[in-house]
């Protein structure tokens, strides 16, 4: 059995000093530090029609961790 930890934060050093936790903790890093960007698109209702209004994104570092349990 495994646990598998995410960790995520839109401060690429706060991010960096999680990471530094959880490998003290005895987790071991499955994929690295990289930059994750969410696009979220926003529409408008005009009667009966749907409009497309524009865009916004979100950004966060994200590592994935892994620690097996016995």
């Amino acid at each position: 059995m495994q646990a598998i930890s995410r960790v995520r934060h839109p401060d690429k050093y706060q991010c960096v000093l999680q990471c530094i936790d959880k490998e003290s903790e005895g987790f071991e890093c499955v994929q690295p530090i990289r930059r994750v960007t969410r696009y979220h698109k926003h529409f408008k209702r005009r009667g009966k029609f749907v409009e497309f209004s524009g865009d916004s994104g979100d950004s966060y570092w994200e590592a994935v961790y892994r620690k097996k349990l016995s």
